[in-house]
């Protein structure tokens, strides 16, 4: 399991999928999201550092989605990420450009996503998404309650292929929040919600 010094972490401020900047453990700007989801047909774009549009999500209200990755033709998210068809079983699985495979784990309502995969059979999470919750303001001051940002934590593994991690993590995240019913951050995540996740991931806080 990877030690605390081989984990990355990015910060997605505000924790909403559609529209947020994703940043590194340093405050570097990594990635940032952007949705007019007041448009007839809104489409979600999300650039690197450089400001360079890495790829976009186009929403659809009869078909899937549609994902288009830079300098790639578009493809349906139902065919990008494949939802298992097993009952109860709440996991997603996608390619990187060498073919492996991987599974987020947990993308139904309430769960935590979790990454894991095919190198010793997806028994391994090799990354982890915390989302945003409500917590004391440690300052004392108004607000009294604030927000946490999200969170996402990879091990070397992962952040071989951190670009298409994020980008699966927030189109994935993006669909299973509008089933549930909304976007906004920290919505039905509390305190113990958020510290007993913390320790399960290679038992990193």
């Amino acid at each position: 399991m990877a030690s605390s010094e081989e984990i990355t972490t990015l910060t997605f401020t505000p924790d909403n999928p559609c529209n947020t900047v994703v940043t590194s453990s340093a405050g570097k700007v990594l990635y940032r999201v952007t949705t007019d989801a007041a448009a007839k047909s809104p489409v979600t774009h999300v650039y690197d550092g450089a400001d360079e549009l890495v790829a976009s999500l186009e929403w659809h209200s009869v078909s899937a989605d549609k994902v288009i990755l830079k300098g790639q033709p578009p493809v349906s998210f139902t065919d990008w990420m494949k939802k298992s068809h097993i009952p109860f079983k709440d996991e997603a699985s996608f390619k990187d450009a060498q073919g492996r495979k991987y599974k987020w784990k947990g993308i139904g309502p309430g769960r935590c996503m979790e990454l894991h995969s095919e190198d010793d059979s997806f028994k391994t999470v090799i990354a982890r998404y915390t989302r945003s919750y409500r917590m004391p303001n440690p300052a004392g001051d108004d607000p009294l309650v604030i927000h946490t940002p999200g969170e996402l934590k990879l091990t070397p593994r992962a952040a071989e292929v951190q670009e298409l991690v994020v980008l699966t993590l927030l189109f994935q995240e993006k669909r299973r929040r509008l089933e549930a019913g909304g976007l906004s951050e920290g919505a039905g995540y509390g305190l113990a919600y958020g510290s007993a996740v913390g320790g399960a991931f290679g038992g990193l806080a």
